[in-house]
């Protein structure tokens, strides 16, 4: 009697990724894993995207669809998938060549809502790998804190279908923290992360307008996609959950309180509505010494000078 083999549906959602999605797809393709089925979105492509996922014929299954976000393609690839694990690839990525099998063979390590993640690499453009190295622990679990600390890239788990049917997929209003939702939400209905001796993909960096972490949106924006990404967390009575999510907040009001100081007091005030001091326990050191002594906006001048100066 053969050994049953799980089928793994891969999802790539492209917009305008003329350069990059043959190498998704190929990479893909080339995994060596018996039972699988790749699914690309064409998100409303304007570029030869959708002329290259065509060329792939009967190898891949593809929908055209018109441009309705990154997180609408992915969840249309959830329904359209028959498998019983899901594997989210980006059409400017690759796969690693053995990631589908190793992730599969982890499953009998893990326990019972326990999801299996693994590690990355980065590339540039050309594919070459840029030498960062990212901390392993193999065998770590994540909970929902260290997931609000510490968020999983979209590429790294391995999903059981029936979890992201349970909590319903994307939040398809977001434009960024995707990913970071999505894993709180499933945290919340009880899964747990595991980190597996794998590595899954390479993660391009490139200069292209369409790759959504070279956007810079508009601080209206900005607040608005932040304040929803944390909803599911907003009735929490947890001391520490309410100093994470001021943290959060603070953290992008430093971002903008040299490029917008209004925007920067937004977000400062929207922090400290959810804990008033503690979370500044959870800020570099140096920068909550200056702090003591002078305002956001001075401390985080000073806070750059300094590390500029000193390369701190």
């Amino acid at each position: 009697m053969g050994c049953f083999v799980p089928k793994v549906s891969i999802i790539i959602p492209c917009w305008n990724s003329e350069a990059y999605i043959e190498d998704a797809i190929s990479s893909c393709i080339e995994q060596n894993y018996p039972n699988l089925e790749i699914i690309v979105i064409n998100d409303g492509s304007t570029d030869l995207s959708g002329d290259i996922i065509n060329g792939f014929g009967d190898r891949i299954r593809s929908f055209h669809l018109p441009n309705g976000g990154a997180n609408k393609a992915r969840n249309i690839g959830i329904s359209k998938a028959t498998g019983q694990y899901i594997k989210m690839l980006d059409a400017d990525d690759m796969l690693e060549k053995e990631c589908i099998q190793k992730q599969v063979h982890c499953l009998s390590g893990l326990g019972e809502n326990q999801i299996g993640y693994g590690q990355h690499r980065e590339i540039d453009s050309y594919g070459h790998f840029l030498g960062v190295e990212h901390s392993v622990q193999i065998g770590r679990v994540i909970d929902l804190k260290h997931l609000m600390k510490r968020g999983l890239l979209i590429s790294l788990p391995l999903y059981p279908r029936s979890a992201l049917l349970k909590v319903s997929g994307f939040d398809e209003r977001l434009r960024s923290r995707q990913e970071w939702n999505l894993h709180i939400r499933m945290s919340l209905h009880g899964y747990l992360f595991k980190e597996c001796d794998v590595s899954c993909f390479r993660q391009r960096h490139h200069a292209s307008p369409f790759r959504i972490s070279n956007r810079s949106p508009a601080p209206a924006d900005e607040f608005k996609n932040l304040s929803e990404a944390i909803e599911p967390l907003k009735n929490i009575a947890d001391p520490e959950i309410c100093e994470l999510l001021a943290l959060r907040f603070w953290s992008v009001g430093r971002w903008y309180a040299i490029k917008n100081p209004s925007w920067a007091k937004e977000f400062f005030k929207a922090a400290k509505e959810y804990d008033d001091r503690n979370f500044f326990d959870l800020l570099p050191h140096l920068y909550v010494k200056i702090l003591r002594y002078s305002n956001p906006f001075i401390a985080e001048i000073a806070d750059r000078l300094l590390k500029k100066m000193f390369i701190l």
